[in-house]
């Protein structure tokens, strides 16, 4: 383990590209710049505070570990409590003890301005690291994935919408709330439902329900 070999920089808005092929080789995660500044930078609690080792022959950035403010009320009282996230070692740079060459300039900062509080929730490949380094295992999370749905309504063609007239009873039970285009063509069955009826020629529509509805 030797990391004299690599230089450390604080993250600034202006370096935010070298978290892309971290974030790649990492995560599988291909992220536009701004989703940085959403993250890092439009923060309502604060700014985020980051440094990135960068390997001094070839200048490959080689990892991050950086903390994002976050607003908590204890006791009443508004305080801002620093949270762990997006530690990334690249693939090709790990074992050289980049974790924890960035993690403590950036607890030395903190300490610099009295704000050293910081909680993370770690994966399974980083909470060792964390363990070591002397933070306290305080409780286990569950975490859930939500799988992205396919879509399973696909709109037919209507070929044979000539002069018609469509008559919807119990119109309420067609939904107008977004699924984000993941279950139906459009974001909605109401919006698949006018597409549908706009594919013909000189159709109406006309929705029936009672005054409850």
């Amino acid at each position: 383990m030797n990391n004299s070999n690599y230089s450390t920089i604080k993250l600034t808005e202006e370096n935010f590209d070298l978290l892309k092929p971290l974030m790649l080789d990492c995560f599988g995660m291909d992220v536009e710049l701004k989703y940085f500044k959403w993250k890092f930078l439009d923060n309502p609690a604060g700014k985020v505070i980051g440094f990135l080792a960068i390997h001094n022959n070839t200048n490959e950035v080689a990892a991050y570990y950086g903390v994002i403010p976050e607003l908590y009320l204890i006791e009443n009282e508004e305080t801002i409590i620093y949270q762990s996230c997006d530690t990334m070692t690249h693939s090709k740079h790990r074992r050289q003890g980049l974790f924890q060459l960035l993690s403590v300039k950036c607890f030395d900062t903190l300490r610099e301005s009295n704000q050293l509080f910081i909680i993370g929730f770690s994966g399974e490949m980083s909470t060792p690291g964390f363990i070591k380094f002397g933070w306290k295992h305080v409780f286990d999370m569950k975490y859930y994935f939500i799988p992205k749905v396919p879509k399973i309504f696909k709109i037919k063609n209507n070929e044979n919408g000539r002069s018609a007239v469509y008559i919807i009873d119990e119109a309420s039970m067609v939904s107008d709330v977004s699924s984000d285009g993941e279950i139906f063509s459009h974001r909605n069955l109401l919006e698949d439902l006018i597409y549908f009826i706009e594919q013909g020629e000189n159709c109406k529509l006309i929705f029936v329900g009672d005054t409850a509805q």
